[in-house]
């Protein structure tokens, strides 16, 4: 039998022993929640980074083992600005050197994806609207995070033709090659339309007006001042006489308009 004072010391230096090596596990932030047992006693931490803290008791309530789990993830955060995520970037995993290491991740909703790496150095491309991003190089586990910065400018687009600003109309966003970077947007009641675009990124734009393709000059994305393109569809009036004989024309009936083709450009009038 332990005689009782020298278990209490036994019992207040365990206690310290496991204090201690507490204070030397690795920093965790962002816990997402924590669970108790049915004496209302801390026994698991879980982070939202896939980090984990659990802790066990003895008969007394002394908390007697502190075990850990570092993260396995390398969770990568891409922003346009300090306020702004980008969700659906596609992400890829290089190694320090510049290798690619086979694996692809899409960001979500909140601009974050994770890659499951083991430890090692590490840095990630992000591809966005033609042009690609890189990360720093995080050594892992030390460093579980990483952000790629995305710096984002408004381009105005004016769409118009000889009448009048053009409104509702489908404007499509390319490279300066010409390969089109799956983007449109439709012109407001000014003929307008605004994309978000990559600080020295340069685009062109498109658009299709009447069966027609117009298009734009290439523009060179200023990270300062304003960023405008113009399309001018010219174009102008077109009369259209409907009549029973000379000089007997015949009112109430609607007219289509069509290509040369036969292909209907969702456009009529009634005479």
């Amino acid at each position: 039998m332990i005689p009782s004072r020298l278990k209490n010391r036994l019992l207040f230096i365990g206690a310290i022993i496991v204090f201690l090596f507490t204070l030397c596990l690795p920093s965790y932030s962002g816990a997402s929640n924590y669970s108790y047992d049915n004496g209302n006693r801390l026994i698991r931490v879980n982070y939202e980074t896939g980090a984990r803290i659990e802790y066990a008791y003895d008969e007394s309530g002394n908390r007697i083992t502190t075990n850990s789990t570092t993260s396995t993830s390398l969770q990568v955060t891409v922003k346009s600005d300090s306020q702004n995520t980008l969700p659906g970037v596609k992400l890829y995993l290089f190694n320090e050197a510049g290798s690619y290491l086979g694996m692809t991740q899409v960001t979500n909703a909140a601009g974050v994806a994770a890659f499951e790496v083991s430890a090692g150095k590490y840095k990630v491309r992000a591809d966005y609207l033609g042009y690609q991003f890189w990360s720093d190089v995080a050594n892992f586990p030390a460093t579980s995070d990483l952000t790629i910065l995305i710096p984002l400018m408004d381009v105005e687009v004016d769409v118009t033709t000889a009448n009048d600003d053009a409104e509702g109309v489908k404007v499509y966003l390319f490279t300066p090659s010409g390969s089109y970077l799956g983007v449109y947007s439709v012109t407001d009641s000014n003929g307008s339309v605004t994309f978000k675009l990559p600080v020295g990124g340069s685009y062109k734009v498109r658009a299709d007006i009447m069966g027609n393709q117009y298009w734009s000059n290439v523009l060179l994305v200023s990270g300062g001042g304003a960023n405008n393109l113009a399309v001018t569809a010219g174009g102008g009036t077109l009369q259209v006489n409907i009549l029973k004989a000379a000089d007997n024309p015949l009112t109430g009936v609607r007219a289509y308009l069509f290509n040369q083709n036969g292909s209907y450009l969702g456009s009529n009038q009634t005479a």
